[in-house]
């Protein structure tokens, strides 16, 4: 018996080595993302290429969404077949980029969920901006605004008015954290530093139920971030509408079913097993 286990694990491990990697066929950036402030509820962090990732639904928690054209490019893509070569479903995680001037932190949990709200948010005025006068997300790193576009308050916030969040289940009108939300039941474990380059380099596999929320249902407005930690660890944002960056990303990954090679080598040995019976 022993020798048959043995043989069986040397079986397995050379099986297993010829199983595919798993191997990433498609990657959509965010259009926009936003890091809510409820220390200071007017604020708007979009102009920054980097903030923090996620606190205890406080300051500075980030929050992403995806254009239409993006998420329905997404669901064709997990309609189409797997690659051939030993592959044998789709899965959608979310990447984040890490800053490279902190330290690992590996212990570090946070979690994200897609949230809703009768209206969408805005995050600066792009439409009427012009290059230079303050308005345009410019890529630079620039310092937050008040009272201009997404808050902890209100949806839009800007000289024309506020437009509130609303909670689609009741039309009440709540602040950021009273939106509901959908939260994934896998959080993203352990904060790891990078360089730029290296994009996404933080993952977390999707639910079916978050990401069919955030393709179908015209009420969510994204995947928001939050950790029952008091996190100051920071990624890269893309801010608003086409800037690059090592920004938030969803990813198609094909991925093997290594264990099938494993079930039908132990498969193998009960019949051995049996027929020496």
């Amino acid at each position: 018996m022993m020798r048959t286990l043995a043989i069986l694990a040397v079986v397995c491990m050379f099986a297993s080595a010829g199983v595919a990697a798993d191997l990433m066929v498609a990657r959509y950036v965010c259009d926009r993302d936003n890091a809510n402030n409820t220390s200071t509820p007017l604020e708007n962090r979009a102009r920054k290429n980097n903030d923090r990732w996620a606190k205890d639904r406080q300051e500075s928690t980030h929050y992403a969404d995806w254009s239409e054209d993006q998420l329905a490019a997404l669901a064709d893509q997990l309609a189409q077949p797997v690659p051939a070569g030993g592959y044998t479903g789709w899965q959608v995680r979310y990447a984040v980029t890490g800053v490279n001037w902190e330290g690992p932190n590996p212990s570090a949990v946070v979690w994200f969920g897609a949230f809703s709200s009768v209206n969408d948010w805005l995050v600066l005025d792009v439409a009427n901006a012009a290059p230079g006068d303050g308005t345009a997300y410019e890529c630079d790193n620039g310092n937050p605004e008040l009272s201009m576009g997404a808050c902890d308050l209100y949806a839009s916030s800007t000289a024309a008015g506020d437009v509130p969040w609303i909670d689609p289940t009741d039309g009440a009108q709540v602040s950021f954290w009273g939106l509901p939300e959908l939260t994934n039941s896998v959080p993203f474990v352990g904060f790891v530093p990078t360089v730029p380059i290296a994009m996404g380099n933080m993952k977390a596999p999707v639910d079916a139920a978050v990401l069919a929320a955030l393709i179908n249902d015209p009420d969510v407005r994204g995947l928001r971030m939050w950790s029952e930690e008091y996190l100051n660890h920071q990624i890269y944002y893309r801010g608003q509408w086409g800037c690059p960056g090592a920004a938030a990303a969803l990813e198609v990954w094909a991925i093997p079913e290594p264990a099938t090679m494993l079930l039908l080598g132990f498969g193998a040995v009960g019949m051995l097993l049996r027929k020496r019976r």
